[in-house]
């Protein structure tokens, strides 16, 4: 617990705005994840957090009720699907949206709701997409985050593979009022940071925008740092956050940006550039980085 109030003291003194709990692992079973939450809503933090959302116990609900963004990974929109995904017993599905619709019905007003789903987009159709829309209208969602199950090798651009109406899901959108991500998903969305010159550092790490901190305690600029041989910043079960951080420029030189098949947050640094240029935060279509 004393480390955890460091901590927390030290998101403080750096001003973070927002902090994210999410896997691999599930954060639901950390013994002290209520305690996280509730001392970073104490300092006027947003925190959000991934979760499949089975197992909550009651001692836990008062807490995620200070959650401003959830995603919950439900993986499918039937129990039938749910099992043939993940293998895991059916009644988990039924027991996670239990879970989503009770949390709806506590904390609805508090927070931006959103959940996973898995699709494969050789079976993915415009009558497929109206089912989803009721599925999520029925938990009461704001946002549906669709992710695809296909094979790495695929050949083909996924364009190839789909025969979706974009403007259908638009309209869709609007009728239920439910955010998706299906045009950036489904569509040839271009980053600038492809033909970015290899040695140019990342702007995004550079200003120290983002940190990932793994369950070891090591911490990162991002996936990609993770995933090379750099070594990580520090880790916080050795050293506070605030040192961490102020001794990290000379790591941060050596992360250039070449768009590697880790990253994961390109997108995410296309809006902040605009919002550095402009100083106007603009919704994009990715709500995960609209949170960020």
């Amino acid at each position: 617990m004393s480390s955890i109030s460091q901590l927390i003291q030290d998101v403080k003194r750096l001003a973070v705005k927002a902090v994210e709990i999410s896997g691999g692992g599930e954060p639901t079973v950390y013994p002290y994840l209520g305690d996280i939450i509730t001392g970073l809503n104490s300092i006027d933090v947003d925190v959000a957090m991934i979760s499949n959302f089975l197992n909550i116990p009651e001692s836990l609900w008062k807490a995620i009720g200070g959650l401003r963004w959830v995603r919950v990974s439900l993986i499918a929109m039937t129990a039938e699907e749910y099992h043939k995904i993940t293998g895991n017993p059916r009644d988990f599905f039924v027991k996670a949206c239990n879970n989503v619709l009770e949390y709806i019905e506590r904390f609805r007003a508090n927070c931006y709701i959103s959940a996973t789903i898995m699709i494969d987009e050789r079976e993915f159709n415009n009558e497929k997409i109206v089912s989803v829309f009721d599925f999520a209208s029925y938990l009461h969602l704001d946002q549906i985050f669709f992710k695809l199950v296909y094979d790495k090798f695929r050949p083909k651009a996924i364009s190839s593979y789909i025969d979706i109406n974009l403007d259908l899901c638009e309209s869709l959108e609007d009728e239920y009022m439910i955010k998706t991500n299906l045009r950036k998903l489904f569509s040839n969305e271009h980053s600038e940071y492809v033909t970015k010159d290899s040695g140019v550092v990342c702007s995004y790490i550079s200003r120290g925008s983002s940190l990932l901190v793994t369950a070891d305690g090591n911490c990162y600029g991002c996936l990609e740092h993770f995933a090379s041989k750099i070594k990580p910043y520090g880790n916080i079960n050795k050293q506070s956050l605030v040192d961490i951080i102020s001794q990290s420029n000379d790591i941060k030189n050596q992360l250039y940006c070449h768009a590697c098949s880790h990253c994961r947050v390109w997108s995410i640094r296309q809006e902040y550039e605009k919002f550095l240029e402009t100083g106007l935060r603009q919704l994009c279509y990715d709500p995960h980085s609209n949170f960020l």
